[in-house]
């Protein structure tokens, strides 16, 4: 198979994100890759040489990594994303915002002191920006310092929506805490005519090309709690491929390619 094509990603393959790893090994078999450490800075990307690659793409959001999307960006090399999208989302403050300008429904959100807080407890916190972290605390009394807070919504079901270029898949959350991170499981379900709505309302609001929202479901209706500008694809059963055929896509790799049958 031809490997002419050159492709950068910001991803560590460590065994800790199953799915991923699975995308990128399979991106191995195609295409000539070079994985950089996300938590380390390149500003090498800046240099006239790297333009040699035909695709940056940013798998794993860190401080770092960001900045390698913004020099990759600005040394005319192709991304997944562009940076003024995935610097949006990486302030879950700002991006929640966006999201409640453009019409869809988010919990209340704040950011500061308690005092400055009008939200009532509990609350549900998480680092301000995606690149920091994606811990989550439930807050029921007083805190020091500046935080990120959202309302604590009561809901039945979780969700994830992931929008991979053209694609977008759905899975369903089996919770054990309070939030919908912290899951045991997800089972692919089938993407609803309101999910493919909210994926283009995100979209519109973000221009971001690649996401996961994460959503809550409660008798209000559906929250969009968080996005980010990475996907992890779990339990998606067409997710190597879907994942492949944007990077084949936006690389420029246009030779014909065939997906086996019993996946990797």
């Amino acid at each position: 198979m031809d490997m002419s094509t050159k492709i950068a990603v910001s991803y560590i393959k460590e065994g800790k994100e199953v799915e991923k790893d699975k995308v990128f090994d399979f991106l191995d078999t195609w295409a000539s890759v070079d994985y950089f450490d996300p938590e380390k800075e390149h500003p090498e990307f800046e240099e006239e040489s790297f333009r040699i690659y035909d695709l940056y793409h940013m798998a794993k959001t860190r401080n770092e990594s960001l900045e390698d999307l913004r020099r990759a960006e600005n040394n005319g090399v192709r991304t997944i994303n562009p940076y003024s999208a995935a610097k949006l989302v990486d302030d879950r403050y700002n991006s929640i915002k966006i999201l409640e300008k453009k019409g869809i429904k988010v919990p209340k959100t704040e950011y500061g002191r308690f005092e400055e807080i009008s939200l009532d407890l509990p609350l549900v916190s998480k680092e301000r920006f995606e690149g920091d972290g994606h811990d989550i605390e439930l807050i029921k009394e007083f805190y020091e310092g500046e935080k990120f807070v959202q309302e604590f919504i009561n809901y039945d079901d979780s969700f994830k929506l992931y929008k991979v270029g053209e694609n977008v898949r759905s899975v369903r959350l089996s919770c054990r805490g309070f939030f919908d991170r912290d899951y045991v499981s997800s089972v692919e379900i089938g993407v609803e005519k309101y999910f493919e709505k909210l994926v283009d309302d995100i979209f519109e609001a973000t221009g971001l090309n690649l996401f996961e929202a994460d959503i809550l479901k409660s008798h209000e209706g559906l929250y969009v709690v968080d996005v980010n500008s990475m996907v992890g694809l779990q339990n998606i059963k067409d997710g190597v491929e879907i994942y492949n055929d944007l990077l084949m896509k936006e690389s420029g790799y246009s030779k014909k390619h065939f997906f086996p049958k019993k996946r990797i």
